[in-house]
């Protein structure tokens, strides 16, 4: 099935949503979100065994990691060989990498990273690592039955992500410095929280980052 489509009745159908999000851990999570995905044939599942062999990967790997702020999906034409038809790729770079999928058509690719919970949680957690502008992100909450959807570049701007990653390398600077004054034996080294604090569910901003990804998919799908 199109990935518009899904999104979009992610956004209207609460019974939809509760089927999808029916799941104990992140992983049955996602296996729901593939299995809707490649239902109908719209997306042709792509075994990332055969993707890591393929002579172009470690150039597509730095791409994807990388992006572009402006845009939700990535110009791209370094696998139209293999793009016949669409294509879905299913933890393209590993289990402990992101993107969860890779959606793949002639020219472009789109980042999808799930996350979930099993409860009420506010927002997603994303640790030591920012939202990559570029990639676009799914959110389900068993516990209220809820689904949500957002890009990176809707979450913060480039010049935010630059000046929080400018302040990161700074104070691990400094903190480094400040060790070493106490012990030459160890190195402290700071390792960044991030925590959101815009409530995912509740957010004035929901229809906009929602209504924003779907626009960029269906560029991407057309």
């Amino acid at each position: 099935m199109k990935l518009g489509i899904i999104l979009e009745k992610i956004a209207k159908d609460p019974k939809y949503k509760k089927r999808l999000v029916a799941a104990k851990k992140g992983l049955d999570f996602e296996n729901n979100l593939f299995l809707e995905i490649t239902d109908d044939g719209e997306y042709i599942s792509y075994p990332n065994a055969t993707f890591k062999k393929h002579k172009n990967f470690q150039e597509i790997k730095k791409l994807i990691n990388s992006g572009n702020e402006n845009t939700s999906f990535i110009r791209i034409n370094l696998l139209d060989d293999i793009l016949s038809t669409p294509k879905v790729i299913f933890q393209p770079f590993g289990k402990q990498s992101s993107p969860d999928f890779l959606f793949l058509r002639k020219g472009k690719a789109l980042a999808l990273e799930c996350k979930f919970t099993e409860h009420n949680i506010k927002a997603p957690v994303w640790n030591s690592g920012l939202p990559k502008l570029h990639f676009n992100y799914i959110f389900g909450s068993l516990m209220l039955e809820d689904i949500t959807f957002f890009s990176g570049n809707g979450l913060l701007d480039q010049q935010e992500s630059n000046s929080i990653i400018k302040l990161v390398a700074v104070k691990r600077e400094e903190l480094k410095e400040e060790g070493l004054k106490i012990t030459n034996k160890f190195e402290i080294y700071l390792r960044p929280m991030y925590n959101q604090k815009e409530n995912s569910w509740k957010s004035t901003n929901r229809n906009n980052y929602e209504g924003k990804v779907i626009k960029a998919v269906k560029e991407f799908e057309k």
